[in-house]
């Protein structure tokens, strides 16, 4: 089984960490690492290159291509959010590529908030806009419990430990909602906690353009000819990840 060595200033007891990199050199599929705070096993998760990748048209920011694909990495990103156990007054780590998963440019302006969530989603392609919105949703939530979240570059030696690791055998594993119904009823769920404080204001705007987003969606979905409605589809492919466990040497 691969190992993986974790940096000794990491604090395995306060923080669930989570590492986003590329599953091989060639930058094509997304990998993630995941540890919850006070667990001694890493989970690994690939999602299958085939799914959630940007088309060869689309333009992101300079120097992000589109075979960097971010669309994925957002996507495995909040597939590893959904997983993160949070405890109050404890956090979460993130390390990542920085450009790659536009952290200045998306994912610091949805903590620091008085956002328009339409704005951060023209850096991705149009059917990403779920992910953004669950990822946010994710963020914000965090910082409700009274955690916190950080977004931390990710080093050479780590990046190149996870492009190592062997592929993982399929598995299904439980896809998190992107259903534009189920997003409204997040969003809206986090506006009556925020309204309910006074700490937390600076994401209403955030979660109100949100709700904007997700009638929109909801209507599109609705529109679509020739479509059938079901509980589990929208439209939004949902990519099965592949997961097993690493140990930490």
């Amino acid at each position: 089984m691969d190992a993986f060595n974790p940096n000794p200033e990491m604090d395995m007891t306060r923080y669930s960490y989570v590492f986003v990199a590329p599953a091989d050199r060639r930058n094509i599929i997304a990998r993630t690492l995941t540890r919850n705070a006070f667990e001694g096993e890493y989970t690994q998760r690939d999602c299958s290159p085939k799914v959630n990748r940007c088309p060869k048209s689309s333009v992101h920011l300079r120097g992000v291509p589109a075979y960097a694909q971010p669309c994925q990495a957002l996507w495995q990103l909040g597939d590893a959010l959904a997983r993160v156990r949070v405890v109050s007054d404890n956090g979460v780590i993130v390390h990542c590529d920085q450009e790659r998963c536009f952290t200045e440019e998306v994912l610091d302006r949805i903590i620091r908030g008085n956002c328009d969530i339409k704005e951060l989603a023209r850096f991705y392609c149009p059917a990403a806009t779920p992910s953004l919105c669950w990822v946010a949703c994710k963020l914000i939530d965090i910082q409700l419990q009274g955690a916190t979240v950080q977004f931390e570059p990710i080093t050479p030696d780590q990046q190149e430990s996870l492009a190592n690791f062997c592929n993982v055998p399929p598995k299904n594993t439980r896809a998190y909602d992107l259903r534009p119904a189920s997003l409204l009823k997040d969003a809206l769920s986090l506006i009556t906690k925020v309204e309910s404080g006074d700490t937390h204001h600076r994401y209403l705007k955030l979660l109100k353009t949100m709700v904007e987003v997700c009638v929109e969606m909801e209507k599109e979905a609705g529109a679509r000819p020739g479509k059938k409605r079901s509980s589990n589809s929208d439209g939004v492919r949902q990519p099965k990840s592949k997961v097993r466990r690493v140990e930490s040497s």
